[in-house]
């Protein structure tokens, strides 16, 4: 079933409210939302290759192919809950350090200095 959008000061609460978020953007694109589920501490199954060396091989699923999909959804729904907390923690870390504001405040500040 398909929801109504969701205004970006709600989406927090959509994530928190979820422990599964599946995203099907294809590798070559990537989807600001996988970020913010994984920050909301989600187990994030794409198919975007984009995350490959970040995410289990669990975590990515074959486009297009629904048998990969369903298997991977049924494996994580399965996981522990300490390997479910083990993997959004990694996962949330990798969001903070890569993709945080202090990152790019950072990288801005790096960049702006190396043109003077």
């Amino acid at each position: 079933m398909f929801k109504p959008a969701v205004s970006n000061t709600k989406t927090p609460e959509v994530y928190y409210s979820h422990e599964l978020f599946v995203n099907m953007t294809i590798s070559g694109s990537l989807d600001k939302t996988i970020f913010s589920a994984m920050y909301c501490r989600d187990l994030v199954l794409m198919c975007n290759t984009f995350l490959k060396d970040i995410l289990p091989d669990e975590f990515i699923f074959e486009t297009g192919n629904v048998v990969d999909l369903a298997s991977k959804i049924r494996y994580i729904l399965d996981m522990s809950p300490q390997a479910k907390k083990d993997i959004t923690d990694k996962m949330k870390k990798y969001v903070q350090d890569n993709h945080g504001v202090p990152y790019l405040v950072n990288l801005l500040k790096t960049d702006l200095f190396s043109l003077k």
